[in-house]
């Protein structure tokens, strides 16, 4: 069975068919672009978001500088200091309170207790300055894992405000026919879980590379240090 359709009453809903997308995109925001317009849209949060990769940035180009192996077992004295440890262990204790570094301070911490003449005064005056050079290599690299928890807690509330004012905006319009309005809110939440997580992940990957980083390199001080005081004259404590 088939109606009969008039075609004065069907040339109207074409034309407004055709022109409802026109109208509905007329009515939404531009998509932003720009690093200010993203900022801007993705509500309040994006601002500690944004404070987040700042300091972020600011502590791994920091470690980046601080943890080159060059800045932790310089070679310039490495070889020098090789050689007077066995053959002059006073000139090497000078050699490293004249050049700092964390291998020279691990080392004089042994050196200063070479004296005593046992081997586990050395080892644990070595082994306490081991600990302190730890705690410096990790100094700014800890924050970094808060800031990558941060970053995404925050993106993680951004999401739930933005569903709120969506479903607000719809609630007070009374307008569930039109999806505009549901639009701003989602793309508030959408925005800000992005920049949440666009600063957590590089974040939390330098966190475990720069651990990986520390680790090498403590092993690597403990076995040259090992090593070069291995052959100095020492006694072992009796009862």
């Amino acid at each position: 069975m088939t109606f009969p359709v008039s075609r004065r009453k069907l040339t109207p809903f074409l034309i407004s068919t055709m022109l409802a997308p026109v109208a509905f995109s007329q009515d939404l925001d531009p998509i932003p672009r720009t690093a200010l317009e993203i900022l801007a849209a993705g509500g309040v949060l994006m601002i500690p978001i944004a404070l987040c990769s700042v300091i972020a940035f600011g502590l791994i180009v920091e470690r980046l500088m601080n943890l080159r192996r060059n800045r932790i077992i310089p070679p310039s004295i490495l070889a020098d200091l090789k050689e007077s440890v066995q053959t002059s262990p006073c000139h090497a204790l000078d050699l490293c309170d004249r050049n700092p570094s964390p291998i020279g301070s691990v080392l004089a911490a042994g050196l200063r207790k070479i004296d005593r003449g046992e081997a586990t005064d050395m080892e644990k005056a070595m082994e306490d300055a081991g600990h302190r050079m730890v705690s410096r290599l990790e100094r700014n690299v800890k924050p970094l894992a808060g800031i990558a928890n941060i970053a995404t807690l925050l993106g993680l509330m951004g999401t739930v405000l933005g569903m709120i004012k969506a479903f607000s905006t719809v609630a007070h319009s009374k307008g569930l026919g039109r999806p505009e309005l549901l639009a701003e809110g989602i793309s508030e939440a959408l925005l800000t879980t992005a920049a949440g997580l666009s600063v957590a992940i590089p974040t939390l990957i330098m966190f475990y590379l720069f651990n990986g980083r520390i680790d090498a390199l403590v092993y690597e001080v403990e076995e040259l240090c090992s090593d070069m005081v291995d052959g100095l004259p020492r006694t072992e404590n009796t009862p």
